[in-house]
């Protein structure tokens, strides 16, 4: 797929706008200021980046029209119809149909568990006693009472047992090159952050190359994430 590249319009456009992050001093990148986490970004990161928003763009722009055929593809369907198999009741109900799935070994079991957490609406109190006439979850449509202050908490548990199945499919083996065996992990943000010490800015974690070490066997990670990923809260009712 061809690389995308902004016409001269479209930066024009975005400039013209008042999308553009760019001053006329060049910003100094060692500023600790500069360290933050992607969910803290503010005008000081996109100066820094010289960004330029495009938005907002059709998707043909960024994927062009039969760059991509998924059609026939045995694991992109396998993996969606992984996804797709829970109904919206199912997940509501995870205690009693999370057997079923299991049994037909879905490979997302353990996200539509956390979505299940996600969406569930109160904790499990028996009728008319004083813990159920407390819970101020009563009225509550998506969250726990555990994640009610951390919007992006769920998001966050989520993206792992997302991605990790797609990662450790049979149709992607890992490579050997040199003697060794190569393979993509997914790692969380205690992960990566432990990695790329001294550097304060964390993400929610990403994709990173490993291998076996020479003589121990131990595994061997990447410094820096082939991926990152950085989640948000959702804002779509449930």
């Amino acid at each position: 797929m061809a690389p995308f590249i902004p016409t001269p319009a479209e930066i024009k456009k975005a400039v013209d706008t008042d999308r553009s992050y760019r001053r006329s001093t060049p910003s100094d990148l060692n500023d600790k200021k500069l360290t933050a986490s992607g969910s803290n970004w503010d005008e000081e990161q996109l100066e820094a980046l010289r960004v330029i928003l495009l938005e907002p763009l059709p998707l043909h722009r960024l994927i062009p029209p039969g760059s991509i055929s998924l059609n026939n593809d045995e694991v992109y369907s396998d993996l969606v119809d992984d996804l797709k198999a829970p109904s919206l009741d199912d997940l509501k109900e995870w205690r009693k149909t999370e057997k079923s799935f299991m049994k037909a070994n879905n490979k997302f079991i353990d996200l539509f568990s956390q979505l299940g957490l996600a969406i569930s609406t109160r904790e499990a109190t028996v009728h008319s006693t004083t813990g159920y006439i407390r819970d101020p979850s009563a009225t509550t449509d998506l969250t726990t009472s555990s994640n009610e202050n951390v919007d992006e908490e769920p998001s966050r548990q989520s993206y792992m047992p997302l991605v990790k199945p797609i990662q450790l499919h049979d149709a992607f083996p890992d490579v050997v090159a040199g003697g060794y065996e190569y393979s993509l992990r997914v790692q969380s943000v205690s992960g990566l952050a432990r990695r790329m010490s001294p550097y304060t800015a964390k993400n929610d974690g990403g994709i990173v190359i490993c291998r076996d070490a020479a003589w121990s066997g131990a595994t061997r990670y990447g410094k820096i994430p082939v991926a990152s990923f950085e989640v948000g809260s959702s804002q779509l009712p449930i």
